[in-house]
């Protein structure tokens, strides 16, 4: 059987992946099917290194003395920027394979069980450095929003973590006790 929303490709997720290298952060993705507890792929970028101020206008003695030391770690930063750079780069694409394979599997699934995947994104959302004030969670499922697996029949999304459903109908179906946005 065919699922009535439409497969997503690395295509798909591109801007989020860009928006995860530029500010650096935490992405999770994964497949909803009748069973649901395969781990999610992960891309964990650090923030970039914050570029610090030129010395402004003072006394002439001792700017000649800020500005060599601004010239100095400004190359220390660019040099840690380009090594940066390189490692997000390679984590990245690493992410974009891992996601291609994830995402060219057949959208065949007899059934789909949102709970169990509500639940596995309730796990990642727990773990170290997800939770600090700074982060902000949310939780996107492409999905009809039919759940159909026995089982659960409902789960609670972890404090502080937004809801954002995509599908072709725009029914929330089983999660509308979730207040999706």
């Amino acid at each position: 059987s065919q699922t009535i929303t439409p497969q997503l490709n690395v295509n798909d997720i591109e801007p989020l992946i860009d928006y995860i290298a530029d500010h650096g952060t935490e992405l999770g993705l994964g497949i909803i099917d009748k069973m649901s507890n395969m781990p999610l792929i992960r891309l964990f970028l650090e923030p970039p290194l914050k570029n610090f101020a030129e010395p402004a206008d003072g006394n002439p003695f001792l700017l000649i003395k800020q500005r060599q030391e601004y010239q100095s770690k400004l190359e220390k930063y660019n040099r840690a920027m380009d090594s940066y750079r390189i490692q997000t780069e390679a984590e990245v694409n690493s992410f974009r394979e891992e996601a291609k394979l994830l995402l060219a599997q057949s959208p065949d699934a007899s059934q789909t069980n949102i709970y169990d995947a509500i639940s596995r994104s309730n796990l990642f959302f727990s773990e170290d450095g997800a939770s600090q004030a700074s982060v902000k969670n949310y939780l996107v499922i492409v999905s009809d929003c039919q759940h159909n697996a026995k089982g659960v029949s409902s789960v609670s999304l972890k404090s502080g973590v937004k809801l954002i459903l995509i599908n072709g109908s725009a029914s929330v179906v089983s999660l509308a006790y979730l207040q999706p946005k």
